[in-house]
C-alpha cells in the first residue's frame, strides 16, 4: 500500500499541497483496503449456488465416474435442500458410468437425451 501512495503522491506538486494530496491518497488507499474484502464476500456470497453446474459438465464425467464429486454434491443438496441425495447420486452415478452420456453437450442436451430415450421415470 505505502507503494501505491508513494507513487501517487510523486506525480504532484510540492510542500503543502502535495502532503494534504499524501494524506488524501493514503486515507483513500486504506478505504480501499477495508471495502474489497468485504465487497469480495458479498457479491460471492452465492457462489456455492453454482455448484450444481459443475455436475454436469460433460468433459468431466469420466473423472467424476472415477471418483465421485461427493464435495459439490454435498453443496448442491445443501443449498437445493428439495433435492434427494441418495437418488440424485445414483442417478448420477449412471450417467457418468454410461458412455452414451458422454457424447451430450449441455444440460439441455442431456435433457432431451433423457426424454427421447424415455428415461424420465429413472431420472425424476
Amino acid at each position: 500500500m505505502d507503494t501505491v501512495t508513494k507513487e501517487m503522491s510523486a506525480s504532484y506538486g510540492t510542500s503543502r499541497k502535495r502532503s494534504n494530496i499524501h494524506i488524501n491518497i493514503t486515507v483513500a488507499a486504506k478505504e480501499i483496503c477495508d471495502v474489497t474484502p468485504n465487497q469480495v464476500k458479498e457479491r460471492f456470497c452465492f457462489i456455492s449456488d453454482y455448484s450444481a453446474v459443475s455436475l454436469l459438465e460433460v468433459p468431466k464425467f469420466q473423472e467424476y465416474e472415477k471418483k465421485f464429486p461427493t464435495q459439490i454434491l454435498d453443496q448442491t443438496t445443501d443449498v437445493y435442500s428439495m433435492l434427494q441425495k441418495y437418488r440424485l447420486k445414483t442417478g448420477l452415478r449412471v450417467i457418468y458410468s454410461r458412455s452414451d452420456f458422454r457424447n451430450i453437450t449441455g444440460a439441455i442436451s442431456l435433457l432431451l437425451f433423457i426424454i427421447e430415450n424415455n428415461l424420465q421415470t429413472k431420472f425424476p
